[in-house]
């Protein structure tokens, strides 16, 4: 990536909503819900996104960067070249609590981290790598119906502390900007665009390690 320019596009994304005028000027609209719930819609849609791009990633790391499955020495190797493959950082895998709790220890360790296992669902390390959870999003659509998870349960990335970061994420403009739909009556219900423009793109400049679970 050192060798080229990239370029990453933002797009506009607008969120449509309305606030019924009555219940907010008596005071019974909660203003600081509704906006909380917009901000976590663009939360959880750049999430999607970033997902996108990391899973696009995982097509340029190479098959020497890939296992399938969780044992001692599959994990060390790969937890060794990921290292190696970028100057020798410190690594740390992610992934949904589901996937890091396959990083077990077998036999009588079982005795002493059983108590951590069923507090927090995996281990605080695995074989010296941090193990860090991700919270998951509902795919937009899917709440009540499939109620689909966003992030997959059966993929661990290794990932170089001090890498470059695989998904890019660029805001242009104005953060964030409001407008009123002037078709909605005023005295009965506002319309409300909210909008921002963001790009997300994957941009592979460090080696990083999947373990397909």
């Amino acid at each position: 990536m050192f060798d080229d320019e990239i370029t990453v596009n933002a797009s506009p994304i607008t969120i449509d909503a309305c606030i019924d005028w009555y219940p907010f000027v008596a005071g019974v609209f909660d203003m600081g819900n509704f906006a909380l719930k917009i901000g976590r819609s663009f939360m959880a849609y750049i999430f999607l996104k970033a997902v996108k791009g990391m899973t696009q990633a995982t097509t340029a790391f190479g098959a020497a960067y890939s296992t399938n499955g969780v044992s001692v020495q599959l994990f060390g190797t790969l937890r060794e070249r990921v290292s190696a493959a970028n100057g020798g950082m410190n690594v740390i895998a992610i992934g949904t609590a589901v996937a890091l709790a396959n990083c077990s220890l077998q036999g009588n360790y079982q005795v002493e981290i059983g108590e951590e296992m069923n507090k927090v669902g995996y281990l605080d390390q695995y074989l010296g790598v941090p193990l860090i959870g991700i919270n998951n999003v509902l795919v937009p659509g899917t709440t009540n119906t499939t109620a689909t998870l966003a992030l997959p349960d059966d993929i661990i990335y290794i990932i170089p502390v001090g890498g470059v970061r695989p998904v890019k994420i660029v805001f242009e403009g104005d953060e964030v900007s409001v407008s009123f739909n002037p078709d909605m009556t005023s005295d009965r219900r506002y319309g409300i665009s909210v909008e921002m423009r963001v790009g997300v793109e994957a941009v592979v400049g460090s080696k990083y390690g999947t373990i397909d679970l």
